[in-house]
């Protein structure tokens, strides 16, 4: 083809004719939208689950309302890494990646740590087969919140599918651990780490590994 043919406006022409304007995605109201969409997923899906704050009064504790404003604080900063890394060539500090995916093993270490509530000791295998239903509801609120996150982000085709479904398990994970936490009455410090927290970075890489099925189909070439 001659120079003069590709420049010609009848070939430019042919080339737009199917296009469409789009609205381009903006990061702030993308990592606005990733919050609000987890958030309400799981609100919804702890409903659903039968899960309800059991005692109101505990968020006067001084030690519960900081273990909450953590968790808030986690899937605060895992929506906005997740949605920050669909964007191509945009990333997050390491420290705010490294925050995140610290999160669940810390704080289950402070708790055994410190045992603000109590707590008693009788068994790994015990401990963990007790508290299996609070991992199993941390898990089933999340999966619906993790996956409306992948099909939010799909549209922009995130070109690293296994961080991004990471970061969105992670978001998804930490809101229901929240919910979960406000509806368990058992406070018991080797309860709460064992069972609701150790489980979720490796719930969140389980996630992270099939989020690309999920995230794929929206890629581009």
């Amino acid at each position: 083809m001659k120079p003069s043919q590709t420049t010609s406006p009848d070939f430019i022409g042919g080339l737009v004719s199917g296009l469409e304007p789009v609205r381009p995605a903006r990061a702030g109201r993308m990592i606005a939208l990733a919050l609000l969409v987890e958030v309400c997923v799981v609100a919804a899906a702890a409903w659903m689950r039968g899960l309800h704050m059991v005692d109101h009064g505990r968020i006067a504790d001084p030690a519960f309302a900081g273990l909450v404003a953590i968790l808030a604080a986690g899937a605060a900063a895992s929506a906005a890494t997740m949605a920050t890394l669909s964007f191509p060539g945009r990333t997050m500090p390491p420290a705010v990646r490294t925050f995140v995916l610290a999160l669940p093993p810390a704080i289950a270490v402070l708790l055994v740590a410190f045992s603000p509530w109590g707590g008693s000791f009788h068994g790994f295998v015990a401990v963990v087969v007790e508290g299996f239903g609070c991992t199993r509801n941390t898990i089933i609120v999340a999966t619906p919140a993790w996956i409306a996150g992948l099909l939010l982000l799909r549209r922009l085709a995130p070109l690293d599918p296994l961080r991004v479904g990471l970061f969105t398990a992670s978001s998804a994970l930490l809101t229901a651990a929240l919910a979960v936490q406000m509806a368990c009455p058992n406070c018991d410090s080797w309860h709460m780490a064992l069972s609701h927290y150790v489980p979720l970075l490796v719930a969140a890489w389980v996630a992270a590994m099939l989020s690309p099925l999920v995230l794929a189909p929206g890629r581009r070439n």
